[in-house]
């Protein structure tokens, strides 16, 4: 019987196979260094990961690293197999300096991404505050760290075959490359075949018609404050006019003190208490990804654009799947790159792997000219947007103007975004301004009666969500124009949307048409909102240390019935009630609940979406 030589005995034989094997290891444990940097930036932050298990997040560190392996081993195999052509020995070393730009990549990329890291955490100085020459040097820094890993990688990896055999350190190498896929295997089997059964399918039926729709409203504006509702001065010249021929919701509310929550129900027609979605980091998981009226739209043939801002108001951020085409002026490509993965990943480690693949290509985008990185949280506190109302009302024509298939365009202007009255005042003005332009030009290019406009806001100004919001349909050659008497919410806005088009509106969405008549006087509407702290600029903060169970980031809840509120804080288990400012169609006592029965339907709403009440409801009893 033959002696099997063994493994080393024939690498010893072989001793440039050693470079090959040095290239695989040396990329496996990279990829896996990159994941793990990233995904210590979620797990010790406020994240998408909060809620989840344990198991739940070392499957997020797990899937993506498999994911990246088995895309970047092929390639460096491409290039193990041009070695063994008959013309292969000869460009050996170059094609294993090529190899080695796969895993100096993801060095690269870790170093950029944990500088800026730490300079922002440390130097309160980063990369999306750069601006001019200082994008450049980063891009140019960001070069010599690629180069100087490219030749650190090309050097350890010739240097292998020049041993003869494998070393202590290559050893180690293999050793701990085969030990973490050795694991990641197993334990991520387990968690796919255990992990979401979430069903994306939509079931939808055909469009009578297909008319654009402009869902378009400024940032926190109060009802009160336009004369669209009979303030004065006459702060809404052209929205007043234009209400005239509208379908005008006289008593309307929020469902969300805060933009993302907000927008968030507008767009499924669910409740945040029950998508759980309230504020970044929440996501959308499971079917309410992919439950929305987007995606209703694009599978009826929509071309579907949002201009507003990123992280607060951005769908892919918020994990609103498979519905916009175009996101504030560029494409969807990390939504596609999540709907791609999530066919082999969990939705967990699906949306982990596209939010990583965002942070890395914003901040190259930006260090190398190609596109400036958003700055979410200084545009919605200092006012440094890269787009201004003029630039989203801008872009919204060029789309009417350009794209030749039905739109749906979401527009969200951001100028009663301020603090102060006058300010305030100014940017209800400057709203209706920018309104009056936008309409001038659909109608100049013959769009304005084949398109459903609705002008909307997303909550009250300062965060309110116990007081009326302007809402008005104008359909296209004045249909339906009149008023809604009864109280509405923004949560009936997609399902009017689909009633227009002769779409019945599925039944997961909570909200009523507008267009079937009145709805029940006495109906109650629910708003959430989180806890919030004031900072030293006397402006308002998260306050994420209550962000405990059983009620997590949900702080209040609100209930509106005719002109009463009712509010609970889920961390004081303090009660309030009070009467609407404003409220133009009052109901009589009958309609209205005494405080016990107001107490028991918030209850009833909280239990139902899966809440634990049973502190609350001891608390309320007393």
């Amino acid at each position: 019987m033959p002696q099997i030589r063994p493994f080393s005995s024939f690498l010893r034989r072989k001793p440039e196979l050693l470079s090959w094997i040095s290239l695989f290891t040396t990329t496996i444990l990279a990829i896996y260094f990159y994941i793990f940097m990233e995904w210590l930036f979620f797990a010790t932050k406020p994240s998408f990961m909060d809620s989840m298990t344990f198991a739940a997040r070392l499957g997020v560190l797990v899937f993506p690293g498999l994911l990246l392996v088995g895309i970047s081993l092929p390639v460096l195999f491409i290039l193990f197999a041009g070695s063994l052509l008959p013309w292969g020995p000869k460009y050996r070393n170059a094609l294993l300096f090529i190899g080695a730009a796969v895993p100096a990549a993801f060095l690269a990329a870790t170093a950029l991404m944990m500088l800026d890291n730490f300079t922002h955490t440390v130097l309160k100085f980063s990369i999306v505050n750069t601006k001019g020459i200082q994008r450049g040097l980063y891009g140019l820094l960001f070069l010599v760290i690629l180069g100087r890993a490219i030749l650190w990688s090309a050097r350890r990896v010739l240097a292998a075959q020049r041993k003869k055999q494998p070393d202590t350190s290559l050893k180690t190498q293999v050793y701990a490359s085969a030990a973490v896929l050795l694991l990641s295997i197993p334990l991520g089997g387990n968690l796919f075949f255990g992990g979401s059964t979430a069903d994306p399918t939509l079931v939808t039926g055909a469009p009578v018609h297909r008319p654009n729709i402009l869902l378009i409203g400024s940032d926190g504006l109060d009802a009160n404050k336009t004369s669209i509702y009979g303030s004065q001065p006459d702060t809404t010249p052209f929205l007043r006019e234009f209400a005239e021929n509208s379908l005008l919701a006289l008593n309307n509310f929020p469902n969300a003190s805060i933009t993302s929550g907000s927008l968030v129900s507008i767009f499924t027609g669910k409740l945040p208490s029950q998508t759980r979605l309230l504020y970044p980091p929440d996501i959308l998981k499971g079917n309410d990804s992919f439950q929305h009226l987007p995606a209703i739209l694009k599978s009826a043939g929509y071309y579907n654009a949002t201009i507003g801002i990123d992280y607060y108001a951005d769908p892919e951020m918020l994990n609103l799947q498979d519905g916009f085409v175009m996101i504030n002026e560029r494409s969807a490509t990390i939504g596609r790159l999540y709907t791609f993965s999530r066919r082999y990943l969990p939705e967990n480690a699906a949306y982990f792997l596209s939010t990583i693949a965002k942070r890395l290509t914003e901040r190259l985008f930006h260090i190398f000219y190609f596109r400036p990185m958003p700055n979410p949280y200084g545009e919605v506190t200092q006012q440094l947007s890269t787009m201004s109302d003029m630039d989203r009302i801008g872009h919204v024509i060029s789309l009417f103007r350009d794209i030749n298939q039905p739109l749906f365009i979401h527009a969200h202007l951001m100028g009663t975004h301020v603090s102060e009255p006058d300010e305030y005042e100014q940017g209800v003005s400057a709203f209706d301004q920018n309104m009056r332009f936008l309409i001038n030009e659909l109608e100049l290019m013959g769009r304005l009666e084949n398109t459903l406009v609705i002008v909307y806001t997303d909550h009250g100004h300062n965060n309110i969500d116990n007081i009326r919001l302007p809402l008005m349909f104008r359909f296209p050659n004045n249909e339906y124009a009149g008023k809604i008497a009864s109280s509405t919410q923004n949560l009936d806005i997609s399902p009017t949307i689909l009633d227009y088009l002769g779409i019945e509106p599925p039944a997961w969405m909570a909200g009523e048409s507008l267009l079937r008549g009145e709805p029940e006087a006495a109906r109650p509407i629910f708003s959430f909102a989180p806890n919030y702290r004031v900072d030293k600029n006397d402006r308002l903060q998260l306050d994420l240390s209550k962000v405990k169970p059983p009620f997590y980031q949900f702080g209040t809840v609100t209930m509106m019935i005719c002109q009463n509120w009712y509010k609970v804080n889920t961390t004081s288990l303090a009660w309030q009630a009070g009467e609407v400012e404003g409220y133009l169609t009052p109901c009589g006592p009958e309609a209205l609940p005494d405080e016990a029965e107001a107490k028991q339907i918030i209850l009833d709403r909280l239990e139902k979406d899966g809440f634990d009440v049973s502190s609350l409801r001891e608390a309320l009893a007393e």
